[in-house]
């Protein structure tokens, strides 16, 4: 896939400077396919590519695009009519028939299933009414099946066939098409030419190196950094006359997750202990400087099912020693030095993942769990984390909207590759009231029953959740009008306006 390669098999001409928005991941986006982009970077890039029913607005409402209009006919039938002006980049028109192949392949038993099926369960079938209008027919009512209509839509051709692994063979419907991928750049150029709009190409760097991210944007290579600094970093901004630093609040949810195939991480009195054991305001100071905040639930606190009667797990060591002891891991009878047991925590090679996984080691030592700490690529940790041979592992969900999230991460048929639950958990009385809450449609009703939901996730901790983190972006002078999203999409970037008193000294190095 990562082939020096374009579309067509022509080298891309370059574009000219003052039309290229630059900006640097740290990492590639896993897939190219909007149905199996779980990964935040290979949402954010189907977000540009890909047109879908509704995308959602910075502060994570959802809105309308390729739908004009969304209805339910009944609590178990929505009827979508389409915006007949879509257009894929092979010319056809967008229709009712692309729409239905896209999510009915959610319900095929395939070799390779996307963890995104679980949230199709409850689709029994989809009716074409007309070219531009269906109806998604429900086996039962689920409130939240709208928040799940923003994956990306495929022509029929390619919708009804297996995974897509090459950027070439992609037929999308966004603002944006794919024209070069290679180890190093992912390369965007808008579909149609539109002269009011100043991007016309979006060049995306993999940049692994955080200095050499911040150099690249004080050297005006490139016009923007979003979460991927460091905070020593974020904090000297201020000292660099052509950036600017924006931030604010992200749904982004930090958490220390465990397999309760493990004999000893089953054990409830474990897990409790291992929340007591962590100063989680001494590591945000060290690590955050002040960018975060604690979590007590995946939800933010701003959130309307959040649950505001939850008493904060705090920071209690002697507590934390005596659940061990109760567990049958005395510190008595153990030699001078040893632990009561030996834990291994699985993360990935991100230098911040990598500070937070050694201190929480020195917090555990304190109660004496001696937590080894093994560093992986993303891709050998994520096969480790889905196939259920972590013990533990910490990692963040960003972007989640609405509190059907706890169904897809802890609801016993969310087990992969149906979902999320890749610690395993279950629980029967959760089980029945995710299946509740799904389907109430009052918010009084329903906000009890999440109330009960996060009620019974602090009580069996198969998450501890640890903090809340902000949406950053560094930015170059030239850029304007750029508007952060809360779930940090990047929707905002076609529509940025360039100072043109601001020179930017980008060289694309793009073949001839």
């Amino acid at each position: 896939m990562f082939a020096n390669l374009s579309i067509g098999g022509c080298a891309v001409k370059s574009p000219p400077i003052e039309k290229t928005f630059r900006l640097a991941w740290g990492d590639s986006p896993r897939t190219v396919d909007p149905r199996y982009a779980i990964d935040a970077d290979s949402e954010y890039l189907a977000d540009l590519v890909h047109c879908s029913l509704m995308k959602f607005d910075p502060n994570g409402i959802p809105k309308n695009q390729l739908a004009s209009e969304m209805k339910w006919v009944d609590p178990k039938t929505l009827e979508v009519t389409l915006n007949s002006t879509f257009q894929f980049s092979d010319g056809k028109p967008v229709t009712a028939e692309d729409v239905q192949a896209s999510y009915e392949f959610f319900k095929k038993d395939l070799k390779d299933p996307t963890p995104l099926k679980s949230n199709f369960s409850s689709l029994s079938r989809i009716e074409v009414l007309s070219p531009y209008k269906l109806r998604f027919h429900l086996s039962e009512p689920y409130i939240e099946f709208t928040y799940n209509l923003s994956i990306g839509i495929l022509p029929k051709s390619l919708a009804i066939g297996t995974k897509l692994t090459d950027f070439r063979k992609i037929i999308s419907c966004g603002d944006f098409s794919i024209d070069e991928w290679t180890s190093n750049f992912i390369q965007l150029q808008r579909r149609v030419e539109n002269p009011l709009k100043d991007v016309q190409t979006i060049r995306i760097e993999i940049v692994q190196d955080e200095n050499t991210r911040l150099f690249k944007l004080r050297n005006s290579e490139l016009d923007l950094v979003q979460n991927a600094l460091n905070r020593d970093q974020l904090a000297k901004i201020h000292e660099y006359k052509n950036l600017r630093l924006l931030r604010r609040p992200g749904l982004k949810t930090e958490y220390l997750a465990f397999q309760f195939q493990d004999p000893i991480l089953k054990q409830k009195k474990v897990r409790q202990a291992i929340a007591y054991a962590i100063d989680r305001k001494k590591i945000m100071d060290h690590v955050f400087h002040g960018w975060a905040y604690p979590a007590d639930t995946i939800l933010l606190p701003s959130d309307p099912y959040f649950n505001k009667k939850l008493k904060p797990i705090e920071y209690q060591v002697e507590k934390a020693k005596n659940l061990l002891d109760e567990a049958g891991f005395p510190m008595k009878g153990v030699k001078k030095d040893e632990p009561r047991f030996t834990l291994k925590l699985k993360t990935t090679t991100n230098p911040t993942r990598l500070i937070f996984a050694y201190a929480l080691a020195d917090e555990l030592n304190k109660v004496g769990i001696d937590l080894q700490v093994e560093s992986l690529d993303w891709g050998k940790f994520k096969s480790d984390v889905d196939q259920g041979v972590a013990q533990m592992w910490s990692l963040n969900w960003i972007g989640f909207k609405g509190p059907d999230i706890y169904r897809y991460v802890f609801a016993t048929s969310s087990i992969p590759p149906n979902g999320a639950n890749r610690g395993h958990f279950s629980h029967f009385k959760l089980d029945q009231l995710l299946e509740e809450g799904k389907g109430t449609i009052n918010f009084s009703q329903r906000k009890k029953i999440y109330d009960q939901v996060q009620e019974i996730i602090q009580e069996e901790l198969p998450y501890v959740f640890l903090w809340h983190e902000e949406q950053f972006v560094v930015i170059h002078e030239r850029v304007k009008h750029y508007e952060i999203y809360s779930d940090g999409r990047l929707l905002s970037i076609p529509d940025v306006v360039f100072n043109s008193d601001k020179k930017s000294t980008i060289n694309l190095n793009l073949k001839k």
